[in-house]
């Protein structure tokens, strides 16, 4: 039910009283117990920072037109908000749902974008700052044998130096490290200066359900706590991570629920985002500013017995660092002791960057992926990101993948969704299993490879990874890595430029 009768309602009765028994009546204890439902619906209506309720309802929202024809994305992730910048360009309708509140903070320390990706971003029209002073171009990597008894830049012991510069050389594009907040500002800013009234993007609102119709698909929302909405569209994208509403809905039109299942690797990983100043020098920022002076464009992997770690900067402009230690774990949930415990075995200058690090940039978390699969799309619902293919960490590529397929699919529903009414967007979903997958599943297989073997802890295998790190041939190495992890997005951004100019 709308609550504007009941606002009506109230409001009317508040005003009589005012009116019969003057000022003093909002002192009445009587009075104040009688007002006390309105509280929450006042609050939504005036100071809440998504739509009130009766706004957010289709019919009072949209026209019928657009709601047949919207597309209701789960998830405003990067890749829920790659798809309605996406949208918002091909002239697409849709209505976006985003959990947190608006003006939260997205949780995410550090992530890679390679080529592709970055060449995407500038196609949609991202901020320049954003891949110039925001971002990180990394020239080469060092893989590293870690030092139990502290690392220092003088005296690392490198096994392998990787030519990253080689690496991406034919794309005309950097590999580049960002902030996942930055990233994700400049997304949104961008997101808001090229919306249209028809497009909605909801805050605060958690999808508990999806189902399908013989002309529409739905999804159940919890809004704040308190409102439930059922909302309409055409089709369903779900970018909602890992822990994806929309890919349980489909594992169940599989019957294979019981199969897709959360893979933990058997890592926990502690990362974190640090702040680095020139003019202040504290002890942290000279730290990393003393790294950069030796190291200037190199990341630096660390491998140890059952832990890998990296630290360095992360933007041009030497104002942030970033840290993350990968740690071999049976508990993929550790109590607070187990992590002072594992946090005090660590080698210089991991303990300092943990202490140092500001706990609101500060994150704990079980490394886990799922069983590749190419079930992402039912009759009007599609996976995209983590939603569809989550991987380990181990390739940079997981923000990267969520943006290839974002544009992906958004291309391919704007060259079927209007042509065919009824079932052009299967079409497109057809089209766009059959493009991502191979590549997904490389990277996924690829990843999950590489953090097995950097959880080798016997003697023997630690040693064998060494003996593979420094004697495998360079030409093998870098062909091997540019084949799981380069893919061209020329043909594709060639494609959204051709479909935007008819808009």
């Amino acid at each position: 039910m709308s609550p504007l009768p009941i606002l009506v309602i109230y409001f009317e009765y508040f005003f009589t009283e005012i009116f019969k028994r003057g000022i003093f009546t909002l002192f009445d204890p009587h009075f104040i117990v009688r007002i006390l439902p309105i509280l929450p619906f006042l609050s939504n209506t005036l100071f809440g920072k998504s739509p009130p309720p009766f706004l957010f309802k289709s019919e009072d929202k949209m026209e019928k037109s657009l709601e047949k024809d919207r597309i209701i994305i789960v998830g405003g992730g990067i890749g829920g908000i790659i798809l309605a910048i996406s949208f918002q360009k091909l002239g697409i309708p849709f209505v976006l749902l985003e959990s947190k509140e608006e003006g939260e903070k997205d949780d995410g320390a550090d992530l890679a974008l390679w080529p592709s990706s970055v060449k995407i971003l500038r196609e949609l029209g991202i901020d320049h700052d954003l891949l110039g002073k925001y971002s990180y171009p990394v020239n080469k990597v060092h893989m590293t044998k870690l030092n139990p008894e502290g690392n220092h830049a003088e005296g690392e012991d490198i096994m392998r130096i990787v030519d990253m510069e080689e690496v991406v050389k034919k794309t005309g594009e950097e590999f580049r490290l960002v902030s996942r907040r930055e990233l994700m500002d400049s997304l949104y800013h961008l997101q808001k200066s090229c919306s249209v009234s028809s497009n909605l993007i909801v805050f605060g609102a958690k999808v508990l359900n999806v189902s399908e119709h013989s002309d529409c698909a739905s999804v159940t929302v919890e809004e704040r706590g308190t409102c439930f909405r059922e909302i309409n569209g055409r089709v369903i994208v779900g970018a909602d991570g890992i822990h994806s509403t929309c890919r349980k809905y489909i594992s169940a039109q599989y019957s294979s629920t019981s199969k897709d299942l959360i893979r933990y690797s058997g890592e926990v990983c502690y990362r974190g985002v640090s702040h680095v100043s020139e003019k202040h020098r504290d002890q942290l920022s000279l730290l990393f500013l003393e790294n950069e002076r030796r190291k200037e464009g190199v990341m630096t992997i660390f491998y140890g017995e059952g832990i890998r770690a990296s630290w360095g900067l992360i933007n041009r402009n030497k104002s942030r660092g970033f840290w993350w230690i990968k740690v071999k774990s049976s508990n993929s949930n550790p109590t607070e002791q187990e992590k002072k415990e594992t946090i005090s075995k660590w080698p210089h200058p991991f303990p300092l960057l943990y202490h140092s690090t500001d706990p609101s940039q500060l994150y704990v978390h079980a490394i886990s992926d799922r069983v590749p699969t190419n079930k992402w799309c039912s009759e009007r619902v599609a996976l995209v990101g983590d939603a569809a293919h989550p991987i380990t960490p181990n390739m940079g590529q997981g923000a990267n993948m969520a943006i290839e397929d974002s544009f992906v699919l958004s291309i391919l529903i704007r060259e079927h969704y209007f042509v065919h009414a009824k079932d052009g967007h299967q079409e497109a979903f057809y089209e766009y299993v059959s493009n991502r997958y191979p590549h997904t599943r490389k990277v996924a297989d690829e990843s999950y490879q590489q953090s097995k073997v950097g959880q080798w802890t016997h003697p023997f295998l630690v040693s064998l990874r060494e003996l593979i790190l420094r004697k495998m041939p360079n030409s093998f190495f870098l062909n091997k890595l540019k084949k799981t992890n380069l893919w061209s997005s020329e043909e594709w951004i060639q494609r959204f430029r051709n479909l935007a100019k008819d808009e």
